[in-house]
């Protein structure tokens, strides 16, 4: 399973707000737990409650940090493509930078299937 770090600078929001923005998925909110499937499978989401000691930027240099409050989702699923279909679907609705664990962090509306394969993806 892969896990891709979505980070929303600026006013708090939880779960429900995120399924709000994904039309056209099924959509389950079970606790702290969000499910998003189509057809490729299904994904979980589930907010980082404490940044700090989940690291989520420690590998990040200072200078890209971002200052202020944020609020963090942890995505994982088993597709490279449903992954990149909600995390663009949600940058439809608000801004926000994805970590893709493999070096990378971007806008969502830039991540693309092969940056999470670890390649250079553009």
């Amino acid at each position: 399973m892969e896990t891709v770090v979505v980070i929303c600078p600026g006013a708090r929001f939880g779960l429900e707000d995120l399924a709000h923005d994904l039309d056209g998925f099924n959509i389950a909110l079970h606790g702290a737990v969000l499910t998003v499937s189509e057809d490729e499978g299904a994904a979980f989401l589930v907010e980082v409650d404490d940044v700090e000691a989940d690291g989520v930027f420690e590998d990040w240099p200072v200078q890209t940090r971002p200052e202020g409050a944020v609020t963090v989702f942890a995505l994982d699923s088993r597709s490279p493509t449903l992954t990149v279909r909600i995390v663009q679907a949600l940058a439809g609705k608000r801004a926000f930078l994805v970590d893709t664990n493999h070096g990378r962090v971007v806008s969502g509306a830039a991540l693309n299937t092969a940056m999470l394969a670890g390649q250079d993806g553009g």
